[in-house]
């Protein structure tokens, strides 16, 4: 008997964990029982994605979840060892700013195939401990197959769905009244995310949406995957079709057991589903915003984690009330997030506000809520409140100030950049009040009334066209908090504008990618800027001011307070610090001398461990831009087969952009350049912690593509060891993203 063999089953199953995928697929050949210890752990997590078919030009060639379908179908021992299902396109996910609000997810040449849909329904039969189910720009035919399916009252589970994640995906008609009348989901987390809270318009014919087997898709970088004409209106549709049924009758030809299985021939099949696809929604009981509503209230005595992130329409989420009128006694998180842009904004007034009206009630009645998120203009109305609103009002900000261990913020986005300062006027509750200066007003409220009483905060997110000034004091106001984490996007980057005292030109030159990679040496002058000089002893007595001194908002600072006062306020707790935004970000290859005083208070956050930031490269070589060759290298560079990072034949040869490229892009050369950009502003105890300091660089290309570089630094600022640059659709950071997601 071997020695893997006398192992307890619970050390076996520790030790399965923490091999790869291969390395469990080979050791469940091992034996009987290391294949029965290990197929869980093989079929724990499933994925439902389609491919590309290059030979014969199926842009959606269903092959991968036919394939998985099919073993579930026949073999309900496996199918029960899976415990979260995830569909999605493998295209990646469209534009939010641009693409999601002008295009169709209804898709109905997609996944349209009967014999498809009956296996999907067969498998959901055996999948009988799904507890994670997650449609992230998924087809509709499948979508809606998943939630009738699993949503079926008269369906047989060990395990009841507990976590839904529907994101970029069309819930047109999906569930009919009368399915879930009387029906209890027992959902215990909901995620919507980036979708339609309303139907889509049936009478915009030119919609762009996905087709299989689209000759001709809009032009551009933008609708590369789309085509326009709207497939369930136009005469044209009857084309896509036949495209659609001929590709999979080829792929079913390959798989001969299904028509037994299915119980049903290609014509049959082809007939379901251009039946299926007749039935369009036109009743508001088949909206995706009741759809959603239907599932919260069923699992409203079970609900821990509401999530509403960038929903189109989103306001009728919020204006009908009909979340603030309910009771979820385990809420622990509720979430409405990224409500920064027109079509997913609603307007501060009192329906709106959370401090006032039915939202304060909802709080009132949710005292235990450990995550929030809400837009920053909305917890407070300009509108002076009455003495008992009021005294309620202060009551739920203390209750959160002692539950709140997470809080995200944000506001309209700037697409300029972010300013310095607001400066409209004062107070709007003057009769010479300007119009106009109410949101300057409602975000102030926050940072001198509410966020002054966070004492539990562990994380805080800060987003949107959130002046500089105003998001210092936020991080300054909740200094009585163990903040731990702390993330802020924008337009710009948030620590100070690294390129301000560059000449207009130049400013402009760069934001516009304009600026030769070659040049190294940017005009910028320091002469007039007055940098005080802060030794150790200096800082230990501004720190021991600053928590003494009274708590006064100090608006219009210098822009370069953010670090300062994060140092200032949270040195002993801040572990982990995220800047997104690439406008005045640090130049990699040629910082500016203003980027050494922006991160010099970096030096006094000595518990750092994870530090995320953007970094601006330029692109431009000999008059045109390079951001296509970059991107390919990169992506190139992450294939063991790769060839990218060996020196060109004419590498010797002075300028050629071979030889620029191997010099300045190479993974190897990013880290080594962005070590060496940070290391002299970190901490030293921070650096020679065991493991090092996690630095993880951002890269913006081509105004939209945004790549991550992860350093790894010891003690003495030297790269350990680097990963990437990995773009954000890479399937293992999605991946790790979807695993981790907190409050899910």
């Amino acid at each position: 008997m071997s020695r893997l063999e006398t192992l307890p089953d619970e050390l076996l199953d520790h030790v399965l964990k923490k091999l790869s995928e291969a390395e469990q697929y080979n050791t469940a050949l091992a034996s009987w029982r290391c294949y029965h210890m290990t197929v869980p752990h093989l079929y724990r997590t499933v994925g439902l994605v389609d491919c590309r078919n290059a030979a014969n030009g199926d842009e959606h060639d269903d092959t991968p979840m036919i394939r998985i379908l099919l073993v579930f179908a026949k073999n309900a021992y496996l199918a029960s060892k899976v415990q979260s299902l995830t569909h999605r396109c493998h295209l990646p996910l469209p534009d939010a700013f641009e693409d999601l609000p002008a295009i169709s997810l209804s898709g109905p040449t997609l996944s349209c195939d009967g014999r498809t849909l009956k296996l999907l329904r067969l498998a959901i039969q055996n999948l009988v401990n799904v507890q994670t189910l997650r449609i992230i720009f998924g087809h509709h035919s499948i979508t809606i197959g998943l939630l009738r399916g699993f949503f079926d009252k008269s369906r047989n589970y060990e395990r009841p769905i507990a976590r839904l994640w529907l994101e970029t995906c069309c819930l047109e008609g999906a569930l009919k009244p009368s399915v879930l009348d009387g029906y209890v989901a027992g959902l215990q987390s909901v995620r919507i995310r980036r979708l339609r809270a309303s139907c889509e318009d049936p009478n915009v014919g030119d919609t762009p949406m996905l087709v299989r087997g689209c000759e001709e898709p809009l032009g551009g970088e933008r609708y590369r995957y789309f085509t326009t004409p709207a497939i369930r209106f136009a005469r044209s549709s009857e084309d896509y079709f036949r495209k659609a049924h001929a590709w999979d009758d080829a792929i079913y030809r390959r798989f001969p057991e299904v028509e037994e299985i299915a119980g049903m021939a290609s014509e049959m099949a082809h007939k379901a589903a251009e039946t299926a696809l007749q039935n369009n929604p036109n009743s508001i009981d088949e909206e995706p915003a009741w759809l959603v509503s239907q599932l919260v209230t069923s699992s409203s005595f079970t609900i821990r984690s509401l999530n509403l992130d960038w929903v189109l329409d989103g306001v009728l989420f919020i204006r009908n009330h009909w979340i603030a009128l309910m009771n979820f006694p385990n809420l622990r998180a509720f979430q409405v997030r990224n409500a920064i842009v027109k079509d997913t904004r609603f307007c501060p007034g009192s329906d709106t506000s959370l401090l006032d009206g039915c939202w304060l009630e909802f709080l009132e009645r949710h005292p235990r809520i450990q995550c929030l998120a809400w837009p920053l203009e909305c917890f407070c109305s300009h509108i002076a409140p009455s003495i008992e609103l009021s005294f309620r009002a202060k009551g739920v900000v203390a209750t959160l100030g002692r539950t709140l261990k997470e809080l995200r913020i944000d506001a309209d986005i700037i697409f300029r950049g972010e300013p310095i300062t607001d400066q409209r006027g004062h107070n709007p509750w003057s009769p010479q009040f300007p119009g106009g200066s109410e949101s300057r007003f409602r975000r102030r409220l926050f940072i001198e009334h509410v966020a002054p009483h966070m004492s539990t905060l562990e994380i805080l997110k800060i987003e949107g066209g959130i002046p500089f000034d105003e998001r210092s004091e936020i991080v300054r106001a909740v200094c009585f908090s163990p903040l731990h984490k702390l993330v802020v996007i924008g337009v710009s980057f948030s620590p100070g504008d690294t390129w301000e005292l560059l000449p207009q030109p130049v400013r402009q030159a760069l934001l516009f990618d304009q600026v030769d990679i070659r040049d190294d040496t940017l005009p910028d002058d320091l002469e007039g800027l007055s940098v005080a000089s802060e030794n150790e002893d200096h800082w230990a007595s501004l720190q021991s001011e600053a928590f003494s001194a009274p708590s006064v908002p100090a608006y219009n600072p210098s822009r370069y307070s953010m670090l300062r006062t994060i140092a200032l306020y949270h040195a002993a707790t801040i572990k982990s610090l995220k800047f997104c935004g690439f406008r005045g970000a640090p130049i990699l290859h040629s910082p500016t001398s203003l980027t050494s005083i922006i991160l010099a208070p970096l030096r006094h956050l000595y518990n750092l461990q994870y530090l995320t930031m953007a970094f601006w490269i330029p692109t431009l070589f000999e008059g045109s831009n390079r951001e296509d060759q970059i991107r390919s290298y990169w992506l190139d560079a992450q294939s063991s087969n790769s060839t990218a990072l060996a020196m060109p034949a004419d590498a010797d040869m002075e300028n050629t952009w071979a030889k620029v490229l191997v010099e300045r892009f190479t993974p190897a050369k990013l880290a080594e350049k962005v070590a060496d950009l940070l290391a002299p502003h970190l901490s030293k105890t921070a650096m020679a912690r065991q493991g090092g300091m996690v630095v993880r660089a951002l890269f913006l290309l081509g105004g939209h593509n945004i790549f991550e570089l992860e350093v790894r630094m010891g003690p003495h600022g030297e790269v350990v060891s680097h990963k990437g640059p990995r773009a954000e659709v890479d399937a293992e950071k999605v991946n790790e993203k979807l695993e981790k997601r907190a409050w899910f």
